[in-house]
């Protein structure tokens, strides 16, 4: 004699009825996540771009010390702790704004506007326009930088 636990008919309705909601919660939550988009602050670009001086053709590297990403066509270097450079890359290079970590290509231990490259994994940018920052003038036009965003690279770590 063949035994099965058979469920009461109760149960069975009950959690019929529950499939399609827990059905549209759990695809719901799938849709939220893959319509991620990351969130840039224009004011804070607009901060980086009134401290930045004059474009340069190049500036010296020997070490990428921090960066972040402006937006998709900008992005900020420290090569070192008072040393930023405000760098624009193509416009059609968005793999930046999804990039835990970058590389910059160099020649000579210096990197040049429009022949070097911003690499995130197999991902490279030509770089557009390099500008140095200001930090000091970044930091006093802004009073509260820290609260904005605007952080140096000695004080992210």
């Amino acid at each position: 004699m063949k035994t099965s636990a058979i469920l009461p008919a109760t149960t069975s309705i009950r959690t019929r009825r529950h499939w399609p909601l827990v059905l549209l919660l759990a695809l719901g939550l799938l849709g939220g996540c893959a319509h991620h988009r990351p969130h840039y602050d224009a004011a804070v670009l607009r901060a980086y771009q009134s401290a930045a001086g004059e474009p340069v053709k190049s500036f010296r590297f020997l070490s990428l010390i921090n960066w972040r990403p402006l937006d998709r066509e900008h992005l900020v270097v420290w090569t070192g702790p008072s040393t930023a450079w405000l760098i624009a890359i193509r416009a059609n290079c968005t793999a930046l704004v999804f990039s835990h970590r970058i590389a910059l290509t160099s020649s000579l231990d210096r990197v040049y506007s429009f022949f070097d490259k911003v690499i995130q994994g197999p991902y490279e940018c030509r770089i557009r326009e390099i500008r140095p920052v200001d930090l000091k003038r970044l930091r006093e036009g802004t009073p509260r930088s820290r609260e904005r965003g605007l952080i140096t690279a000695r004080e992210r770590f």
